[in-house]
Order: structure tokens, then sequence, then C-alpha cells
């Protein structure tokens, strides 16, 4: 029904390549797509409605009842005149559409909809709001718990009516409305004790032990030094809950499952693990490309400059996060840090070029057909030596820049990540090794060694290959094309063969003219 590359990329099906720290070709080609289209689509509907229709919403059982009624599909769509009459019930205004004669129409129900929920007078934007729990149950912008309570309703009657209309929605408020809607649907029930004189709402978590077995996961992959006190604050966390004794924003959000896909998830994550740590006390902020710096390590976003160039095939990644890292070089060691670099837009792709052949015969000659081969093993030794931040602008807020430190046998070289390259990870080959023509051999043997990487400047015609086949060397690579600005296909023997790695990289292919091969190991 919607589109979450208009949300977030990162949480498309099938973007993330198999390496750490990458992207897989199809997810690449998205990243080019979205550089060419706009990235916030809006809904401009004709329906007027009142500036004070806000002011009319249904009282709590009302809510209560329908909020029920579309968790556990009690009463599936079965005549426009019925369905109305539930919209105009649960907003508490039967003025809101402005008609006293003829029928109420599905498709002006769902037009009315994305009206209304389009309006930010009426609903939350909640691709603009950190903590979706914190803004309703706070009284946001003049809102209470009800409010939210019914955009929630709303947007499921809107999902409801698209499916059958079989539409899909372009606007991205619409979708992130719908999206957290499910959400709450799925993790979120109401209750209304009985021995109150006044009604009122309850929230219970439906999903208590997913979503703590997920934390808890979460916490064992990243190796979270401070991981045997975390766990019994996530484990109380439910008898907490039914204290009423309050709880973090992120760590509320992720309970009962009221949060964005993508990287609202991986952020919200990461905070509810600080949160459940109590030697920790930090003070977070929703930076969705950046890095948390404890004392004795550090973990990186995956989709940050740093991220990507640490993300090497010995560390974890798990739910956007890459670590643990080493420790920065930073004054202030224990925070939240924003640190990325400058996007890389896509290549300016150029037709391949055209091998000439002035015989046929030759295509057709077998010896001229060959297997090449990927460079070889080098016998050196690359190691990370130090992470360091340095403070670009000193207004509040303003993303860091990163540099660090690799030792390449024996000499220590500094590498500014001024850049936050794309790494793709090249589809897996089938029946390969694949052979080329001899016309084509320029093409494989263009190979830099590590050593002379530093200083090395890119062709925009041929395609160069970066031999980083010792341990340790695709950080070094890595690192140089993060300071650069060199977006480039990373592979090995493992993920696919020589020929389809170079092809992948070439113009025929994502025409990033860079190819990192490295070890499988």
């Amino acid at each position: 029904m919607y589109d979450l590359s208009q949300l977030d990329i990162e949480a498309t099906r099938g973007y993330l390549g198999a390496i750490p720290g990458t992207v897989s070709a199809a997810g690449y080609l998205k990243e080019f797509q979205r550089h060419y289209t706009p990235h916030r689509l809006s809904y401009r509907g004709s329906t007027r409605f009142s500036p004070n229709v806000s002011r009319h919403v249904a009282q709590e059982q009302v809510l209560y009842n329908r909020f029920t009624e579309l968790k556990y599909n009690m009463f599936p769509i079965a005549d426009a005149l019925r369905d109305a009459e539930l919209l105009q019930e649960v907003l508490g205004d039967k003025s809101l559409y402005g008609r006293t004669v003829g029928p109420y129409l599905l498709n002006e129900q769902t037009e009315d909809l994305k009206t209304f929920l389009s309006d930010r007078r009426h609903c939350m934007d909640f691709e603009t709001i950190f903590s979706v729990l914190t803004a309703s149950l706070a009284n946001y912008d003049g809102r209470d718990f009800n409010y939210f309570l019914a955009q929630v309703i709303l947007s499921q009657e809107l999902l409801r009516r698209l499916e059958i209309r079989s539409e899909r929605i372009e606007s991205q408020i619409l979708a992130n409305s719908m999206l957290v809607a499910e959400r709450v649907m799925d993790g979120l029930s109401l209750i209304t004790p009985k021995d109150t004189e006044k009604p009122r709402i309850h929230l219970k978590c439906d999903q208590l032990d997913r979503q703590i077995d997920g934390l808890v996961r979460f916490a064992e992959l990243l190796k979270w030094p401070y991981l045997n006190a975390a766990r019994t604050v996530i484990e109380d966390s439910p008898y907490e809950l039914s204290r009423g004794e309050g709880i973090g924003a992120s760590m509320a959000d992720w309970m009962y499952c009221a949060l964005l896909p993508g990287k609202w998830a991986s952020v919200h994550a990461m905070g509810a693990l600080v949160e459940c740590t109590p030697e920790l006390d930090i003070e977070y902020f929703p930076f969705f490309q950046g890095g948390l710096s404890l004392k004795e390590v550090s973990y990186w976003r995956t989709s940050s400059a740093l991220g990507k160039v640490l993300a090497s095939r010995n560390l974890v990644c798990a739910m956007g996060w890459v670590g643990p890292c080493p420790a920065i070089d930073f004054p202030s060691t224990v925070g939240f840090l924003q640190v990325d670099g400058r996007k890389v837009g896509p290549p300016t792709l150029t037709r391949p070029i055209e091998v000439q052949t002035e015989d046929l015969n030759e295509l057709r000659d077998p010896s001229q057909w060959f297997v090449p081969q990927p460079p070889q093993p080098l016998l050196l030794e690359c190691r990370l030596v130090s992470i360091k931040i340095k403070v670009v602008s000193e207004m509040l807020q303003a993303p860091k820049r990163a540099m660090v430190e690799i030792s390449l046998d024996g000499t220590v070289h500094e590498f500014t990540l001024y850049t936050n390259p794309h790494f793709i990870t090249p589809p897996r080959c089938r029946y390969g090794p694949h052979k080329i023509h001899d016309s084509e051999r320029k093409m494989y043997e263009e190979v830099v060694d590590l050593i002379k990487l530093k200083d090395s400047h890119p062709s925009q015609e041929d395609v160069i290959i970066v031999n980083a086949m010792c341990k340790g060397g695709e950080t070094f690579a890595r690192a140089w094309c993060s300071e650069t600005g060199q977006c480039a296909v990373l592979a090995s023997d493992k993920d696919c063969c020589y020929t389809c790695a170079v092809k992948c990289a070439s113009s025929s292919g994502t025409g990033v003219k860079i190819l990192i091969w490295s070890n499988s190991s």
C-alpha cells in the first residue's frame, strides 16, 4: 500500500548487502533512483475540513470499542453507510463531511481520510517526532492520547479501504501514519479497569516477550559491556510497566512497537539499551548518522561514514549498528556523537566501451577466451591504530568528522573520512568462474596494491582494482574510498567470481569504477 523507500530506503527488503557495511546491487539502484526523485511527497485533497474538528474527537469508550474491533478484525467492511457512521462516531462530529443527503461512498470516504490525516492541524507527522508514545502521552501540541488513538484508528480505516481499492499511497505523511498504526495495532491493547467510577484507557503491551528477547539478543550480538546489568533491567521492565513506573522514551516505543522502521527502529534499539544500563547516564539525541562512544569501546551506525569503514568481516552488525569498535580519541569520551561525511552521489553513467573485432572468427576461437586471475594475497600487516573525532563547526549538534589511523606494514597512514560513499556487494554469479575475451584483458590488469593506494587517483576511464588481500586490508581500502569520495564494489572469491565482480564495477554495471578485492575470511 505504500513505498518504504520514500520513508527510509534502509528499511526496504533486499537493500543491505551480504557483507557488513554494504548495500546490494539492487539497493544501490534504489539509491540511484532516489537521487533523482523527490524524497517527500504530500497529499493535497479537495475536501475542506473545519479547523476546529480536533475538538470533537470521540469519548474514550467509543475509541476503545473501535480500536478493539479493528485490532481483531471483528467487522470487515460491509457497506458504505455503516462505515460512514463509524467514521463520524470516531471523529465525534457528524457535520464533518458536509453532506446531508446522498450516500457516502467508499471512494469519498477514502479521499476524506487522506485529507484529514495529511492535515497537521489534526494529526501528528511521525517522521518529525522522535518518540511516538512520548509525544502522544505528553499532550503534544495541545493533543492528548485520545487524539493519537483517533489518528491510529483512522489510519487503519484508510489502510482497509486502500486494500479494497488496490491503491498505493505516495504521500509520506500518510504512509508514516499507517505504518505506526499497524505497529500499534500489533503491539498494544487497550484495557478499561472496571473498578473505577470513570473508565480510563490503560495500555497493555501484547509483544513483551518478543521485544524483550529482541533487545537482549541485540545486546548479546554487540557484546554490550554492561550486559548483565542491562539484562536485569530489561527483564524487569514488564513489572515496572504493570506498576505504572516510568521508563525511557526509547524503551517505551520499543516495548509497545510504536516506532517507524529503518533508522528509527535502529536508534531506538540502541537508545533503549542505554536507558536500561544503570551505569550510563547519557543524554540521548536522535542522531541517525553517528554512534555511541563509551570508555573502552564504541558503536557506530552502519550507514554512517565511520560505520561503513569499520564494518569489516570480523565485526558483528545488528539492527544497523556495528561493534564493538575501539574507543575514540576525543575529550568527551562517553555519549552519543553525530559523526558523518558528505554524501557521494551516483556516477555519471557512460555507455560501455564496445569491443571492436575485425573478424568474428576471433570471437569463435576458444583460444581467445580465458579465466582472468584475481589478485594474489599480500604479505602485509594491516591494523587499525586509533579513531579520532574532529570538531568541524562549533554550532550546536553540528556533525563531527572522523579520522582513522591505520598501520600498514609498520607505516601509519591517516585517513580523513570526508565523504560517506556506498560499498556494493555484487550479485552472486552462477557457474563461475567465467571466461573473458582477450580484447577485455586490459580492464582486468589495472591492479593497485595497498602500499601504492594512498597516492593513487581514480581514473574515469578504466576500472581500478584494489588488492586488499591481507588481514585488515579491507578497512584500509574503505578508508581510502571515504577520503577520496569513491563508491566501490566490494567482493571476494566467496561472493562471486572475479570476472563478474569487475563487470559489476564497470560501466556496464554500477559504473563506480572501483573494485576492492579482499579476503573471504
